[in-house]
C-alpha cells in the first residue's frame, strides 16, 4: 500500500511540474501553440517568442518581408536556400537533413543541423514557411542526445498552425 501512494505522490509531482501548452494568437495572421512560459518580444521588422520544455529551447520568429506576397517555385526555393545558408553559415553548422513539407497548404523549409556550442553538442531543427509578406520560423534546439525524445511535442507545436 505504502509503495502505491508512494507511486502516485512521484507521477502527481511529475504531472504537475510538466510544461502545457497554449493556443496563442501570434499575430493577425497565424495562430499556433506555444509553452506556457514562454516570453514575447520585439526585433527589427518582427518579433519572437521563445520558451523552454525540458532542456529543449523553442522560438517562434516573425519577419516582414516586402515584396512575398506572392512568391512561389524557384523564387520560393531561392529564399529558402538563402535562409539555410545563412544559419549554417552564422552557425558554423553542419546540415543535417533538409526538405520541403507541406502544412496547410504552405510549402515549408524543414531543415536539421549539428553546432558545437560551448562545448556541447545541439541539434536544431527549422519550420519556415512564407505568408502574407512575413517569414515565419519554428526552432528548436536541444542537445544532440536529448533531441530524439521530444519528437511528439515538437509535432504537437507543428500541427498546431493554424493560418487566418
Amino acid at each position: 500500500m505504502r509503495k502505491t501512494i508512494y507511486i502516485l505522490l512521484l507521477f502527481t509531482s511529475l504531472n504537475s511540474l510538466a510544461q502545457e501548452l497554449f493556443e496563442y494568437d501570434f499575430d493577425e495572421n497565424l495562430t499556433l501553440n506555444v509553452i506556457d512560459n514562454s516570453e514575447e518580444g520585439e526585433i527589427a521588422n518582427g518579433k519572437f517568442v521563445k520558451g523552454t520544455f525540458e532542456n529543449e529551447t523553442i522560438v517562434y520568429l516573425k519577419s516582414k518581408k516586402k515584396g512575398l506576397k506572392n512568391v512561389s517555385g524557384k523564387k520560393l526555393e531561392k529564399l529558402f536556400e538563402g535562409i539555410k545558408d545563412g544559419a549554417l553559415k552564422a552557425s558554423k553548422g553542419k546540415l543535417i537533413s533538409e526538405g520541403i513539407i507541406k502544412i496547410n497548404e504552405l510549402d515549408v523549409l524543414n531543415y536539421k543541423y549539428f553546432i558545437k556550442q560551448s562545448e556541447e553538442k545541439k541539434i536544431i531543427e527549422n519550420y519556415v514557411f512564407v505568408y502574407k509578406e512575413n517569414i515565419y520560423t519554428i526552432q528548436f534546439m536541444n542537445n544532440k542526445d536529448e533531441f530524439n525524445k521530444n519528437t511528439e511535442f515538437r509535432k504537437r507545436i507543428i500541427e498546431s498552425i493554424k493560418l487566418k
